[in-house]
């Protein structure tokens, strides 16, 4: 006699299916003594229904791209940047380390050279550059990269900006526990045109 169905439905039914493959005979029990049974663990009946909700509900992920800008800097270090500013206006994200697919510009150096940053509300301010950023709801985070220095990369850089056609920025976002990766071709106009 089985008093009640395994809350857990990853395993709901299985040990039901394992006896009767082995030729065991297998009932439940009649309704009123099920009900005294799920009374005696309605904290872990509970627990596993909230868990499996949660595995149900889909996150939303909500970074809107604000801005894209390209930042010569021929007296810094990483003399070419793209710099990238969103929005989040989904669930709180953690953004791990990003790579670069080049469309008509590589990257300066053999590793992407990048750093997040997070505004910071009650200093009313950028907060300091990391390398993974958590991004709460309704909060803007940017990331900058170095991209390949070399003048003919500067001058081409933004007409292929223009078009969507720089390159393919890679991040990988959890958002409640689940990893995806996004897929972002930066694009801007100039204004006016």
């Amino acid at each position: 006699m089985i008093g009640i169905l395994d809350p857990d439905q990853r395993v709901c039914g299985r040990g039901i299916r394992h006896l009767r493959r082995a030729g065991i005979e297998v009932d439940l029990f009649p309704l009123e003594f099920m009900g005294q049974v799920e009374d005696q663990n309605r904290e872990f009946i509970h627990h596993k229904e909230e868990i499996e909700l949660a595995a149900r509900s889909t996150p939303v992920i909500g970074l809107t791209l604000e801005e894209v800008k390209l930042e010569p800097a021929p007296d810094w270090k990483y003399k070419f940047k793209v710099r990238m500013i969103w929005w989040n206006d989904g669930s709180p994200v953690h953004i791990g380390k990003p790579h670069w697919i080049p469309g008509g510009v590589g990257i300066q150096g053999k590793q992407l050279v990048y750093r997040y940053q997070v505004w910071e509300n009650n200093s009313n301010s950028w907060g300091s550059e990391t390398l993974e950023a958590d991004v709460p709801s309704d909060r803007q985070c940017r990331i900058w990269f170095g991209l390949d220095p070399d003048p003919k990369s500067q001058q081409l850089a933004p007409q292929l900006l223009s078009k969507g056609r720089l390159g393919t920025l890679v991040l990988p976002v959890t958002v409640a526990g689940k990893l995806v990766e996004l897929h972002i071709r930066p694009r801007w106009q100039e204004s006016g045109a």
